[in-house]
C-alpha cells in the first residue's frame, strides 16, 4: 500500500503522487493518524495540513484550511435581525402615534401636565408592550447565541449593551405606571378613552418593566469578568503611579 510521507494519507487509486501534497508516494503502510509527530493533521502533530501553516489554532474554527474564520451561527443572526427589526417597528409606530394624538385643552397646572404625560406614555407603551418584550427576547437570544460561538470580547460588550438598553426601557415603563397612579390633576376624557382602565394598564406596565429589568440585569451580569479586568487594570495603574512617586 502506498502512502504520502508528508501527510500520512494512504493512496489506493494507484497514483504515484499524493493528491493533497503533490509529493511522490512511498510503498508501505502509512503511519498511525493518532501517533504524535507522525505527520497527521491534529493537535500535537508534527505537520500541518495544507493552508494551516502559520494560522493559530484558535483561528481555525470552521475547519476550512487557511480560512481562520469561526463557524457562523446563522440562526443567531436571524434572531438578532428579527428582534432588532421588531424594536425598530415599535419605535416607528410610537412616533406615528404621537403625530396622531388628539388635541386637548390647555393645561391648568403643571401637575395636570405631568398626569397627561403619564397617559401619553401609558398609551404608547401599553399598546406596544408585547412587541417590546418579543423584540428584546429575540435580539437577546441572538446575541447570547452568537456569544457561545464567538471567542472575542465583542459579543460580551453587545450583551452588556443589550442589558443596559433593557434596563433603561424598564425605567420608562415604571415611570409611566407611576405617573398613572399619582393624583396629579384631571385628565381629559379623550385620553382616558384611549387607555384601558388603570387597574388593567398599570399591572401590565409594571410587569413588563419588571421583566425587562430582571432580564437586563442578568444580561449585564454576564460581563462581570470583563468589568473585573477593567478594575484590575485601573488598580495596576494606580499602583504604578504610586511606585513612581515613591
Amino acid at each position: 500500500m502506498a502512502y504520502c510521507p508528508e501527510c500520512g494519507r494512504e493512496q489506493r487509486c494507484g497514483c504515484s503522487e499524493c493528491h493533497i501534497c503533490g509529493v511522490p508516494l512511498v510503498e508501505g503502510r502509512g503511519p498511525s493518524r493518532t501517533s504524535p509527530g507522525a505527520g497527521v493533521w491534529g493537535r500535537g502533530s508534527g505537520s500541518e495540513p495544507p493552508g494551516f501553516a502559520g494560522v493559530p489554532e484558535e483561528g481555525r474554527g470552521d475547519g476550512v484550511p487557511g480560512s481562520g474564520r469561526q463557524p457562523v451561527n446563522w440562526l443567531a443572526h436571524v434572531f438578532l435581525i428579527l428582534g432588532s427589526s421588531l424594536l425598530l417597528i415599535c419605535l416607528v409606530d410610537m412616533a406615528n402615534s404621537v403625530k396622531h394624538f388628539p388635541a386637548v385643552l390647555p393645561m391648568a397646572s403643571a401637575a395636570e401636565g405631568t398626569r397627561r404625560v403619564g397617559y401619553y406614555l401609558g398609551i404608547l407603551l401599553y399598546t406596544n408592550s408585547a412587541r417590546v418584550l418579543t423584540g428584546f427576547a429575540l435580539a437577546s437570544g441572538g446575541v447570547l447565541s452568537s456569544r457561545m460561538t464567538g471567542r472575542d470580547g465583542g459579543w460580551d460588550r453587545g450583551i452588556r449593551g443589550m442589558g443596559l438598553c433593557m434596563g433603561g426601557t424598564s425605567a420608562i415603563f415604571f415611570l409611566a405606571a407611576l405617573l398613572l397612579v399619582l393624583p396629579l390633576g384631571r385628565v381629559p376624557s379623550i385620553l382616558e378613552a384611549m387607555l384601558p382602565p388603570l387597574w388593567a394598564a398599570v399591572p401590565v406596565l409594571s410587569i413588563t418593566g419588571a421583566a425587562l429589568l430582571g432580564a437586563g440585569y442578568l444580561m449585564a451580569a454576564r460581563l462581570a469578568t470583563e468589568k473585573e479586568s477593567v478594575f484590575s487594570r485601573l488598580r495596576g495603574m494606580v499602583r504604578r503611579e504610586g511606585s513612581e512617586d515613591g
